[in-house]
């Protein structure tokens, strides 16, 4: 059987990148030995990095008719329009002249809602856009609305769900009816660059002025990744002489001027720092020399920082609605609280405390790549089982 991997994101957005070439290396790992797994990139800039992994890489971008099926694809007619005209798009004509029994998607996309005729197994990272519609990254212009409509049509008409834990599998089960058995929770890997780091170096330009406790959150300033209640945090350490620093690493999405207005109001700009990008070195670096990692986001259930953070003994703050499947391996805050949040920065900084949550944290790591590997290895096997079913 020939699975193909899709990665349709650039290297230029390293996390889901990176998670689709960690895709491609497990299924590579435990494959059966007559299977072969070949990975198809839509971005010409992304072939030299796939090639340098030893992957077999076939280039096949979207032209204009495969554009505007993808668009139709979401109206209700399609599906009778598709039927009567046989309508099969550029894109999916490129994999079967490659010779795919089977179509991994390794991003959550819209793409599988226009593939016709080949068997295939879609992604879903989250669906927290439709619990928080307040959000404009969730509802302006509709962006709700037409997630939802091509999630309902991939999820209908996929062999496979690939989800990122058991929570969000569950919640896929009951908000779509799906069948348990068609739907695996994956859990993210570590990155491979973090676990090969070893450089405990720190480069001046890290060095805050008398910041000897200093937290860090790596997101983009979005809305939902709620930066804000951190700033209103540390105003309430500051008032309990804790006077600890917070680095945010992220790029602006919209919202960074008013998170630096609340900084200035609350006079804390000798303490918190607006690093923007930083390159994966710059971030380890960062990881390392951090008092805990905090992510108050309400988009998850799972998000790579944390996995990150345990694998180089951080402890990790996190959103309480998201914790479910973590256990005793964070601390939980409630996110809409800057009191619940202040009471976990400083919970942290108790030695004990933090001893025993970054042993509970590498246990956690333990525990998610044991279940990665069996899930991955089920998704292996059921692909083999339903190709079995089709006869060619």
């Amino acid at each position: 059987m020939k699975i193909i991997v899709i990665i349709e994101a650039s290297y230029l957005q390293p996390g889901v990148f990176f998670q689709g070439v960690e895709l491609v290396e497990d299924l590579t790992k435990y494959a059966f030995r007559s299977d072969t797994i070949e990975v198809v990139t839509t971005n010409g800039m992304s072939v030299p990095e796939l090639m340098s992994r030893g992957f077999t890489v076939h280039l096949v971008k979207f032209n204009v008719y495969d554009r505007l099926l993808r668009l139709f694809s979401a109206t209700t007619v399609y599906p009778f329009v598709q039927k009567y005209l046989r309508l099969t798009s550029h894109f999916e004509k490129s994999l079967i002249k490659i010779g795919a029994n089977f179509l991994v998607f390794a991003t959550q996309s819209s793409t599988p809602a226009v593939i016709s005729k080949t068997i295939f197994a879609s992604q879903v990272h989250d669906i927290a856009y439709l619990e928080y519609p307040e959000f404009s990254e969730s509802s302006n212009y509709g962006e709700s609305r037409i997630k939802l409509r091509y999630l309902e049509i991939v999820t209908r008409a996929s062999s496979l769900i690939i989800t990122e834990s058991i929570s969000l599998k569950n919640s896929m089960i009951d908000r779509f009816d799906l069948n348990p058995k068609r739907v695996l929770a994956i859990p993210h890997s570590v990155p491979k660059d973090i676990t090969a780091s070893t450089s405990d170096s720190t480069t001046s330009k890290f060095k805050f002025q008398n910041a000897e406790i200093f937290y860090l959150y790596p997101a983009q300033f979005w809305n939902h990744k709620n930066h804000r209640i951190i700033v209103q945090a540390l105003k309430q350490l500051h008032q309990s002489s804790k006077m600890a620093h917070v680095v945010f690493v992220g790029q602006d999405q919209g919202v960074l001027e008013p998170v630096r207005e609340l900084v200035v109001k609350l006079g804390l700009q000798d303490y918190i720092h607006f690093m923007g990008f930083q390159s994966r070195s710059e971030l380890i670096e960062l990881y390392r020399n951090c008092i805990a990692l905090v992510m108050t986001t309400y988009f998850g259930p799972t998000n790579v920082p944390p996995l990150e953070a345990w694998s180089l003994g951080v402890p990790v703050i996190y959103s309480q609605h998201l914790s479910e499947d973590f256990g005793d391996s964070v601390i939980p805050v409630d996110v809409d609280s800057a009191d619940s949040v202040a009471k976990g920065m400083q919970i942290v900084l108790e030695e004990a405390y933090r001893k025993r949550l970054i042993n509970q944290g590498h246990l956690m790591l333990e525990r998610l790549h044991n279940l990665r590997e069996t899930e991955i290895r089920i998704l292996l096997y059921q692909m083999r089982i339903i190709s079995d079913r089709v006869l060619e």
